[in-house]
C-alpha cells in the first residue's frame, strides 16, 4: 500500500521572471476568457466617442483588439464560422456592391472608410456577436437568438447613420 502525498499545484519555482511573465500573460487570459466584456466595451467606444476630441482611431483599435481576442478564442475552441444565409449572404452582397463602386473611382481614403464603416464593420461585428453570445450548450443558438442579435446589428446601423450627420 502506497501513501498518498498530498496533490502540490506549485510545481514551477515561484520566481521573479515567473512572476513577471505570469502578470503580461494576464491581460491575453482575460481577453480570452471575456470576449464579451470586450464587446460590450467596443460598442461602448463606437457609441460614445466624442467627435471634438482628437481620438480618430480609438474605435479601430478597439475593433481590432476585439477581433483579435475572439479569434484566439474561436481558434483555441476550434469551432465553425457561423454563417446564416438570410442574413449574411445579403450583407455580403451589399459589401461586394459598395467594394466594386468604390474601386471603380479613382482612390479616396473617405470613400473606403464609408464603405469599411456602413458594410463591412457591421458584418465582422454581427458575426464576432453570434461567436461570443454563443451558448454552447445548445445547438440551436444561433437561429433562437436571432431576434435579440438583429436589434443590435439596427441600432449599430442608426447610430452610425445619426453620427453621420455631425
Amino acid at each position: 500500500m502506497t501513501s498518498a502525498s498530498p496533490t502540490s499545484w506549485n510545481l514551477v519555482p515561484r520566481q521573479a521572471a515567473w512572476q513577471a511573465i505570469g502578470l503580461l500573460l494576464r491581460p491575453l487570459h482575460l481577453g480570452i476568457a471575456f470576449p464579451s466584456i470586450l464587446y460590450l466595451t467596443a460598442l461602448t467606444v463606437f457609441l460614445f466617442r466624442p467627435p471634438d476630441l482628437d481620438l480618430l482611431y480609438a474605435d479601430r483599435i478597439v475593433f481590432f483588439i476585439l477581433l483579435f481576442f475572439v479569434a484566439l478564442k474561436f481558434l483555441g475552441a476550434r469551432g465553425r464560422i457561423p454563417f446564416l444565409p438570410a442574413i449574411s449572404l445579403p450583407m455580403l452582397s451589399l459589401i461586394a456592391l459598395s467594394a466594386f463602386r468604390a474601386l471603380r473611382e479613382r482612390f479616396d481614403a473617405s470613400t473606403w472608410s464609408l464603405v469599411a464603416s456602413k458594410f463591412v464593420v457591421p458584418f465582422v461585428l454581427m458575426h464576432l456577436a453570434i461567436l461570443v453570445f454563443r451558448n454552447p450548450l445548445r445547438e440551436d443558438s444561433s437561429q433562437s437568438s436571432f431576434y435579440w442579435r438583429w436589434p443590435i446589428s439596427c441600432s449599430l446601423r442608426l447610430s452610425s447613420w445619426l453620427t453621420q450627420g455631425r
